[in-house]
């Protein structure tokens, strides 16, 4: 069930991508899901392996829908997420766009409990939310400085 579930997701991330119309470059993308994908990984070996904080299934389907959750569907939502929000929207909107980004991650993480990939022993659904939120203001100030990097070699190519 946790594996069909998680192939499901997976796909339903990557079509709205794939549909979506995009306000960020390819590279902006490629930077922003690069970013969360090695930001993630290393965060959840510290909390899992190293922390003992969380205690996950060693069972394969399981695992897989775990590896999939943590390597595709987390950064693929997180570049969904940006290309919301640098669409010229107002900042009610782009408040309402992190919120439901936080409440479908959270949900995410409460459907992987229940299926038991994962069990909180130290760890719970607010340190989580602390944790997204850290992550989305992290891949946020840093997309900021990648950006701005782009275009001052843009203008410095055109002089």
């Amino acid at each position: 069930m946790g594996l069909s579930s998680f192939v499901f997701l997976s796909f339903l991330v990557i079509t709205l991508f794939v549909t979506m119309r995009k306000s960020l470059s390819v590279v902006e993308n490629t930077f922003v899901y690069l970013l969360v994908l090695i930001i993630n990984i290393n965060a959840t070996w510290i909390i899992n392996e190293e922390l003992k904080l969380v205690d996950v299934t060693e069972k394969t389907a399981p695992y897989v829908g775990f590896l999939l959750e943590r390597s595709l569907i987390i950064p693929m939502f997180f570049v969904i997420v940006f290309n919301y929000f640098y669409r010229n929207i107002t900042p009610r909107a782009s408040m309402l766009t992190g919120f439901i980004f936080l409440i479908f991650t959270l949900l995410l993480r409460k459907f992987s409990n229940m299926l038991n990939i994962y069990q909180y022993k130290q760890w719970n659904l607010f340190y989580e939310a602390l944790y997204i939120l850290g992550l989305l203001l992290i891949t946020f100030i840093l997309h900021k400085g990648f950006r701005n990097l782009i275009r001052k070699e843009k203008r410095e190519l055109l002089r």
